[in-house]
């Protein structure tokens, strides 16, 4: 293999890196939204179902067993006495996920 075939494979692993993360990046921006704009209703229905399937999901493709094991004690763990409970565990998630998110954009800032 040449030294410019090399270099070109190794760009394009770094490209379809950065798509992949990108992708996830686009995805955690997505459920944030979502999470916000059902949090601002209160559907509750919605905001547990995002929660225990998106969330969870997203932090497992990323490997973040932090915030899939918080995710999983949310629902499985802790019977809430009312809404309000829930809901503040939802806004602690909220911000938790925003938290990633912007080390997602710091560390793309830093790789530009």
């Amino acid at each position: 293999m040449t030294v410019s075939a090399q270099r070109q494979g190794r760009l394009d692993m770094l490209q379809c890196n950065m798509s992949k993360m990108t992708a996830l990046d686009l995805a955690l921006e997505d459920l944030i939204a979502d999470l916000r704009f059902c949090r601002k209703n209160e559907q509750v229905g919605r905001l547990a179902f995002l929660a225990f399937c998106d969330v969870k999901a997203w932090a497992r493709t990323m490997g973040n067993v932090n915030v899939a094991d918080k995710v999983h004690q949310m629902f499985l763990e802790t019977p809430y006495q009312n809404k309000n409970g829930f809901l503040d565990d939802i806004d602690d998630l909220i911000s938790t996920l925003e938290r990633h998110s912007q080390e997602f954009s710091r560390n793309y800032a830093l790789r530009a």
